[in-house]
């Protein structure tokens, strides 16, 4: 009992979790179905640089292992989990993930997402570490064989393709929707995320910057509130060619599109219902039963959903790795996070707009109306460039023609 009265020192007498520490009563009985709604209000702090859309996304995967779990096990308290639930959650996952339609990286999601809640409700009321017991602890798909293998099956899109994207001619039937046609121009050409373009507020579009460009951010004002991916994709995108033409056109961005995060599925739609994506050639299908092979998937399945629009980022990861892009150059452009890349904390700075403006264009397609100067120019404006701010260039760069 004494034990039990110091510990109040921890938490606060007024705390909701005192008469249980006391043994007066068990902690409340917050059902799993509960949960997950709860995991908003008190998560508010974590969630408040979200747009409703995302809040919506967040909440709902929490919404999704909740119901799982008490189609799987029951619908109980959340201090009343057993060790047994949480093996038969497991369990129902693995069988899931045998049948192909699934990945371990997705697996082992809804087991954290559970986990997650667990530790939530002994926030909720301030319970000590010693006195918590969540049977999801530690738990994950570390040993699937293949299984952990999620490379996936969709392959990055043609380039010759995506310059038709760029060039207005895949979308040209959208003409009802001139905002979707524009977005495909502008991430198809800047390798920009789909969602990066389609919730740019107005201040983040710069066009009359004498390198014009769009600020990729963290927005915190009113209707234009949104959170990134994560810190690595904070970054400046220059407008080249078609990309500055399209923005032209949109200079308030897209408001039929922006948080909604609807556009992906838009766009795959219409390709898919016109039968407009490529087909793969030989190597490409061969590619694709591979990675369906390896991890588990039927073949004929993925051999007909090959590719799909967000593709077109990797297309442009390709195009950089063609053009003897460096690692960390590619990483700047594409907002991929230099810690991974260096395997190291990141100390030196990024390269500057006028800087990832002649990126930009090495990697833009031409058009009928308008053609990016010839490689071997830009590369020597780069080196220029950088012998310009004080740095010594030890060796040349392989410079295509």
């Amino acid at each position: 009992m004494l034990s039990r009265i110091e510990k109040i020192d921890d938490f606060g007498t007024t705390s909701d979790a005192v008469p249980a520490v006391l043994g007066a009563k068990q902690l409340p009985d917050v059902m799993v179905s509960e949960m997950a709604d709860l995991m908003k209000r008190q998560h508010a702090t974590k969630i408040s640089r979200k747009s409703a859309y995302q809040t919506r996304v967040w909440v709902s995967k929490y919404q999704r292992a909740a119901a799982s779990f008490v189609e799987v096990v029951e619908d109980k308290p959340m201090h009343q989990i057993s060790e047994a639930n949480a093996m038969a959650f497991k369990k129902h996952w693995l069988e899931r993930l045998k049948t192909g339609q699934l990945t371990s990286n997705y697996v082992n999601k809804q087991i954290r997402h559970f986990r997650q809640m667990i530790d939530t409700y002994y926030e909720m009321f301030t319970v000590p570490m010693s006195e918590r017991n969540n049977p999801f602890a530690g738990m994950s798909l570390k040993n699937a064989g293949s299984f952990a293998n999620d490379e996936g099956t969709k392959l990055p899109l043609p380039s010759s393709w995506v310059q038709r994207v760029v060039s207005g001619h895949v979308f040209a039937g959208l003409e009802g929707d001139p905002q979707a046609q524009d977005i495909a121009i502008v991430v198809a050409q800047t390798g920009a995320r789909q969602s990066e373009i389609c919730d740019l507020p107005p201040h983040n579009i710069v066009l009359d910057h004498p390198i014009p460009h769009v600020v990729i951010g963290f927005v915190n004002r009113g209707e234009y509130q949104s959170e990134l991916k994560n810190k690595a994709s904070e970054r400046v995108i220059p407008l080249v060619g078609p990309a500055l033409e399209a923005m032209r056109r949109n200079h308030e961005g897209f408001p039929k599109y922006r948080g909604k995060g609807t556009i992906s599925n838009e766009l795959g739609r219409y390709l898919k219902d016109n039968d407009l994506f490529p087909e793969p050639n030989e190597a490409q299908k061969a590619e694709i039963a591979r990675r369906a092979e390896a991890l588990g998937r039927d073949v004929n399945d993925a051999l007909q959903r090959p590719f799909s629009f967000g593709s077109t980022r990797h297309t442009f990861e390709d195009r950089m790795l063609a053009l003897d892009f460096t690692n960390e150059e590619r990483a700047y452009m594409m907002g991929h996070s230099l810690t991974q890349v260096r395997g190291r904390p990141v100390y030196g700075s990024g390269p500057d707009l006028a800087l990832r403006a002649l990126y930009m264009e090495l990697v833009s397609y031409p058009t009928e109306t308008w053609a990016p100067r010839p490689s071997k120019e830009l590369w020597a404006e780069v080196d220029a460039h950088l012998v310009g701010m004080g740095f010594e260039l030890r060796r040349p760069r392989a410079q295509a023609a």
